[in-house]
């Protein structure tokens, strides 16, 4: 009976997480490329031909090399190739890729789905050995139906590295806590790395570590002492020398210096320290805030996750039976909430994606209570398979357009752009749609269509002719030679992002461009992410 049980875990484990892949990669193949992806994909790919070497255009996180590898070992086209740059101060050539065709952005994108179907299986099985399948089950259910993470599994950024980092992490913490042994807290440091590789806010790994080893427990506070201590110095010292390490891998074959690997930790540090000195104001529940509001990753917790998921946290916490399924996990939700207090006091109003590494806490807790319903209430099976079942409809009505996902609570997907805007629902991908609408819904004989774009992507590229109007200051820049008009000049078609809309693609003053518009009902709303007005 035992070996028959495994197999029916294995068999449903299985068909989840085939479920998630599929999802993701229907999805991904229907959205042009995102703000990061074009640096992203550049970055990573030159990275894994020549090392330190490669300068980034924003701060440089190795992982994305992981994502291009397919890209690396498979010879392009010509025409994938947008240009061949010189690399400064080198006599090395760097090979940019036309971010816009399927060939270049399809295969690095799925690598970034199977990263994330691979995170949440390990986890999974983590879950199974510790407490059983019908945790680990639900566990897996929960994070596969969960839309935020389907959302940037997609895309050719860092944000699922480190979450599943940050998970990993937790979860060996977790282990050293209970047991104190060098194997834990080894995979702690080798996730510490992994989380800096992705992005620099990984650090925070390292102090939420030691933090957790001093929360009251059956230890005795000398222990807890020894613990945090132990943990504070054995996973920085991983930490760093495992992400020194990835930028010395060329030097290794004579492709890069040592001091070169070096230069570029520092000059990527001194990079990212300048970029988060530029003051950026953000859009928030229908208000501007020149600097911000710690207000911001709060409220997108509660408008991104979904309403079944909140009910299962709940009752999670609630129902006696959870809380002792979530008492062996006290660790992990320690670490855990440490990085979503450092997110939140850091003030970076950048979009959802900067939630990932808390994501595990709601799926845990939504397990348990899963669990708990399915064992200890009246009729609890029949409530936790509705509560599951709903989840999958909340999140399956979206596809394939998750990064908008709002719950009903917030309006839903056409509410998204009164909620938040830049990458918590606009982030350039919805050109397909707008190009499917105007074929569908083109204008009259003499009629135009103006768009104010927030995207790095070519929007000709997918047939659309518009004339260019602005989305200032970091909007996709007039193109030389092409139509062009001011925001006030009316065309019969009008297809604004959601991010030009509000006013808010960058700097600390709303942009008052589309005012006239805001409060106009669209007439229609692509994807979340571009409103269209006719005139």
């Amino acid at each position: 009976m035992a070996g028959s049980s495994k197999i029916v875990v294995g068999v449903v484990v299985a068909g989840l997480l085939t479920a998630f892949v599929l999802r993701g990669n229907h999805s991904l193949k229907r959205e042009s490329p995102t703000w990061d992806e074009t640096m992203h994909m550049d970055y990573g790919l030159n990275f894994l031909s020549l090392g330190s070497k490669v300068p980034a255009r924003d701060h440089p996180y190795p992982v994305v090399a992981l994502l291009t590898l397919p890209l690396f070992f498979h010879e392009p086209a010509s025409d994938q190739i947008s240009e061949i740059i010189d690399l400064p101060g080198t006599i090395l050539k760097a090979e940019l890729r036309v971010v816009e065709d399927p060939r270049n952005l399809w295969p690095a994108r799925q690598m970034n789905l199977a990263l994330a179907t691979l995170g949440v299986a390990l986890a999974t099985l983590w879950l199974y050995r510790r407490s059983g399948a019908a945790l680990a089950v639900a566990f897996c259910a929960i994070a596969t139906f969960d839309p935020s993470w389907l959302a940037h599994a997609r895309y050719i950024t860092t944000d699922v590295a480190q979450g599943l980092a940050f998970l990993g992490g937790a979860f060996a913490l977790n282990s050293f806590r209970e047991r104190p042994n060098w194997r834990s807290l080894t995979a702690a440091g080798l996730f510490g790395a992994l989380a800096l590789a992705s992005k620099f806010s990984g650090a925070s790994l390292v102090f939420a570590g030691a933090v957790a080893m001093v929360i009251p427990g059956p230890d005795s506070w000398r222990q807890r002492v020894i613990n945090a201590l132990s943990a504070f110095v054995i996973v920085l010292i991983l930490s760093l020398v495992g992400w020194a390490l990835v930028y010395q891998i060329h030097a290794l074959f004579g492709i890069a210096t040592f001091k070169e690997g070096l230069d570029r930790i520092v000059g990527g540090f001194k990079q990212f320290l300048s970029i988060r000195s530029i003051k950026r104001g953000s859009f928030l529940l229908g208000s501007f805030y020149s600097d911000g509001t710690r207000a911001y990753l709060p409220v997108l917790l509660a408008s991104k996750t979904p309403i079944s998921l909140l009910a299962l946290a709940v009752l999670g916490a609630a129902l006696p039976a959870g809380r002792e399924l979530l008492s062996k996990y006290m660790t992990s939700f320690v670490v855990l909430f440490c990085y979503l207090a450092v997110a939140i006091i850091s003030n970076v109003n950048l979009g959802h994606r900067h939630l990932a590494p808390f994501l595990p806490v709601l799926w845990l807790t939504g397990a348990a209570g899963l669990v708990a319903v399915a064992k200890t209430l009246a009729r609890g099976r029949w409530l936790a398979a509705a509560l599951l079942a709903l989840l999958a409809l909340e999140g399956g009505i979206v596809h394939p357009h998750y990064l908008a996902f709002n719950n009903e609570l917030f309006g839903g997907i056409d509410g998204a752009h009164k909620v938040a805007v830049d990458s918590a629902c606009d982030w350039g991908q919805d050109l397909p749609l707008l190009a499917q609408y105007l074929k569908e819904n083109p204008p009259k004989d003499d009629g135009t269509v103006h768009l104010a774009y927030f995207g790095t992507a070519d929007p000709k590229k997918y047939g659309i002719d518009a004339i260019w109007i602005p989305c200032r200051p970091l909007g996709r820049p007039k193109p030389k030679g092409q139509p062009a008009a001011g925001c006030s000049d009316i065309g019969e078609i009008m297809a604004i992002s959601a991010t030009c809309l509000q006013g808010a693609a960058g700097g600390t003053e709303q942009d008052q461009c589309y005012s006239w518009l805001r409060n106009r009902t669209p007439d229609a709303i692509l994807g979340g992410s571009i409103l269209v007005f006719r005139h």
